[in-house]
């Protein structure tokens, strides 16, 4: 499954798209939020040309953590060890173990959808990650490194998160960064049609190779 979204992801279509012009390099972890995303573009030890940063609307709460605000969804694998080993070496057994426990806990997408828009609203959250932001925005500029954000919505909730999807997209074109909001492009589309699956909500491959291909033609459009 990890080798499969290594070659499905959108950076890796692009690199296939783009063939000898560029080198394309994934830097990325699960669990990293902007903070770490700047110390990860300052540590990498070469100079790109170009940077594209993917930004998702969870890419606020390492700004709301900071300020004390934690989360209230606590999405917890199984407390048994030999549970949780089975789960995390089968397929069919992971796949159950999540089905129920959604089940079970039918309220953590609404409390972590509502949580993600208070975070939005909240102007000391969305200061200190304005803050988070220029950070990486100054950083590019100074150094010359041509910087580019993909802004991806809440793929579930297109049309209700359209209002903190422009915000971030604003942000970054005040700072005349160029921005790809997928938001309207999306707004109208099947969720299901987005996602992995109805446990998932990270884009599916179409999605990624759909935006690996409008990425292509904006870079190769620069390059005439």
């Amino acid at each position: 499954m990890e080798y499969l979204k290594q070659r499905t992801g959108f950076s890796n279509i692009l690199q296939r798209n783009l063939g000898g012009q560029y080198v394309v390099v994934n830097i990325a972890k699960n669990g990293w939020n902007t903070t770490d995303e700047y110390q990860a573009i300052l540590s990498y030890p070469y100079k790109p040309k170009k940077i594209i940063l993917s930004y998702y609307l969870n890419d606020i709460l390492g700004a709301a953590s900071q300020l004390g605000y934690g989360s209230p969804v606590r999405v917890e694998r199984p407390h048994n060890r030999i549970l949780r080993f089975v789960t995390d070496h089968s397929y069919a057994l992971n796949f159950t173990y999540w089905r129920l426990y959604r089940f079970y806990n039918k309220d953590l997408g609404e409390k972590y959808w509502e949580f993600l828009k208070d975070s939005y609203s909240n102007r000391n959250i969305w200061e200190a990650h304005e803050a988070e932001l220029s950070r990486i925005v100054t950083y590019t500029q100074s150094q010359g490194i041509d910087l580019s954000v993909v802004v991806f919505p809440n793929l579930r909730e297109v049309k209700a998160g359209a209002v903190l999807t422009s915000k971030v997209a604003e942000f970054f074109q005040k700072h005349n960064v160029r921005v790809l909001n997928l938001e309207p492009l999306l707004i109208d589309r099947d969720p299901m049609t987005l996602v992995v699956n109805s446990l998932d909500a990270h884009p599916n491959e179409a999605l990624n190779r759909e935006v690996a291909e409008l990425l292509t033609k904006a870079i190769q459009a620069e390059d005439r």
